[in-house]
């Protein structure tokens, strides 16, 4: 799902520094209730890698959503911009046992005029319990959060079993209402079964983090 959908002259701006990965992208209009979803055969729920680029077009004090996975109110995992917490990034895995993991950023997300490289990677195998569920924004680590929820090791997510799948929307958590994502995505990737941060989907130039051709050996069963 690299490329999809027009976009306006300037995406990344100018194409003579850029590398050409990423020249289109979706926009999602909050008010349409824009969704884009599958129902994946179940497969990794221990290893799975996501990232995305999203640009704001408006903010509120309604819950914008990158991605998810549920079935109901009590079976979910979802990544998004929290109103809660005015603004911040809110990814939580929440089965029908209760939610046993939680990362919310201090950082908050608010420059509508910004593009984001996020990268989020569900490693529950890993020794480290640190480690199990890591976020990566413009090619760097995120370590300060207002939460830092870590599952235990060989905690199942929800993402990744045989329930319906969203891109920039969530649909069963909010009482099957989309409540959508109000703003751009581009070159967007999810990675069956293998735990990669962010220097697989871009890289430095002049000090810039800027996309690449993802370097991913094995998109796996579900991946796009």
């Amino acid at each position: 799902m690299s490329n999809f959908g027009d976009h306006p002259t300037g995406f990344f701006g100018d194409s003579s520094f850029y590398n050409g990965v990423a020249t289109r992208s979706l926009r999602f209009d909050y008010d349409s209730a824009p969704t884009l979803y599958k129902t994946p055969s179940a497969s990794s729920l221990t290893t799975w890698t996501w990232s995305a680029w999203f640009k704001l077009a408006h903010t509120t004090n309604t819950q914008y959503n990158l991605f998810s996975a549920d079935s109901s109110t009590t079976n979910y995992q979802n990544l998004a911009l929290n109103p809660n917490t005015h603004g911040a990034l809110s990814w939580v895995n929440r089965p029908p046992g209760g939610q046993n993991q939680q990362l919310i950023t201090n950082q908050l997300f608010r420059d509508l005029a910004a593009w984001y490289h996020l990268v989020v990677v569900w490693d529950t195998t890993n020794g480290t319990s640190g480690d199990r569920s890591r976020m990566y924004l413009n090619g760097s680590r995120i370590t300060s959060f207002a939460t830092n929820t870590q599952p235990n090791q060989n905690t199942e997510s929800i993402v990744n079993t045989n329930i319906r799948h969203n891109v920039g929307s969530a649909y069963a958590v909010h009482s099957n209402n989309v409540n959508g994502w109000n703003g751009y995505l581009a070159d967007v990737n999810f990675v069956d079964g293998l735990a990669l941060d962010s220097s697989y989907f871009g890289e430095t130039k002049n000090g810039v983090w800027i996309a690449k051709t993802p370097v991913v050996s094995n998109y796996g069963q579900n991946g796009y």
